[in-house]
């Protein structure tokens, strides 16, 4: 078992809607690589609870569409916080389901900071105007510069 100093961040459920929700019939072993160890399950969604969850995320997704930039940004932020604040303990779960080494795992998240810097800066660049991003298509997937 993953030794972690917040138990809560192993979840052996999924969140949909804002619920945790357990599988009906089966969950999954996720197991350590190298050692062939349980780490945790996860639920074996039915077909149902797969359909509801997307259907909660493509509400959040407008509620989230509506938000302000400046109100995303703190939202996001926030985020930033949370996974610098327990970043040894995600390093731990990476590590334990993913066999990667430790060291590199840690650097996983070393590397937000650069990442999240600029956030606020272009939060307020924007003046909360968004620009809408064209629906892909076939050719924007597949195109190639040979």
């Amino acid at each position: 078992m993953v030794n972690l100093k917040k138990t809560e961040l192993l979840r052996d459920r999924c969140l949909i809607n804002g619920k945790w929700v357990a599988s009906s019939q089966n969950n999954v072993a996720v197991k350590n690589p190298a050692t062939g160890e349980i780490v945790g399950t996860v639920p074996a969604l039915e077909a149902a609870d797969i359909e509801q969850a997307v259907a909660a995320a493509e509400m959040a997704f407008r509620s989230w569409r509506a938000l302000a930039a400046k109100e995303r940004a703190a939202v996001l932020l926030r985020w930033f916080d949370l996974i610098i604040e327990n970043a040894d303990d995600l390093a731990a779960l990476l590590t334990a389901e993913q066999g990667k080494p430790l060291s590199e795992a840690r650097g996983k998240y070393s590397m937000l900071p650069p990442s999240f810097s600029g956030l606020p800066r272009r939060q307020r660049e924007s003046m909360g105007t968004s620009y809408p991003h064209p629906p892909p298509t076939s050719a924007s997937w597949f195109s190639s510069s040979r």
